[in-house]
């Protein structure tokens, strides 16, 4: 209950957040609802999405990846001056770009497996994945404070680890 405490009712943060536009409650960037936070991210992905679909059908992933690092590229390099600059510059836009990368993967992994030969595909991927598993979360248990990194910690810590499990 503590969270909601420092939710103001406001007009215009009723009006932003309702058109998933960030901006800051203290020293916290979120919408009315603190939770909401993930809702402003995704609606960004698939507006972005969208373009990328409208330049090519083909390359739709390609083109908003590029968009996607790049923006988080930039808000770790540059001081970014807005809020919301600062929200849709993070680290975390590259998530996104593992989610699609994910669907790709799945998508030939499993045209692979439907092949009636897939018996030794499927031991080697099985080993891959538990090798993959078992190293995440060693460094994540075992490593987690311990990266020496100044840029994309979150990325590294929780991202690449999630990926690697799903």
């Amino acid at each position: 209950p503590t969270m909601f405490m420092t939710t103001t009712a406001d007009v215009s943060y009723l009006v932003k957040s309702f058109l998933f536009i960030p901006y800051e409650i203290g020293d916290v960037i979120q919408p009315i609802v603190r939770v909401g936070w993930t809702i402003n991210y995704e609606m960004f992905f698939y507006v972005l999405f969208f373009i990328s679909m409208k330049i090519s059908q083909k390359y739709r992933a390609v083109i908003c990846s590029i968009v996607l690092v790049i923006l988080a590229v930039v808000g770790e390099i540059v001081a970014v001056p807005t809020t919301i600059l600062k929200f849709y510059c993070d680290e975390l836009l590259i998530e996104f770009v593992f989610g699609m990368l994910s669907f790709y993967l799945c998508k030939k992994i499993f045209s692979a497996l439907k092949d009636k030969n897939s018996g030794k595909y499927r031991i080697v991927l099985g080993a891959f994945c538990a090798v993959a598993i078992a190293v995440c979360f060693w460094l994540l248990i075992f490593e987690g404070n311990n990266f020496p990194i100044t840029h994309f910690y979150r990325l590294l810590n929780w991202g690449v680890p999630a990926f690697v499990i799903f």
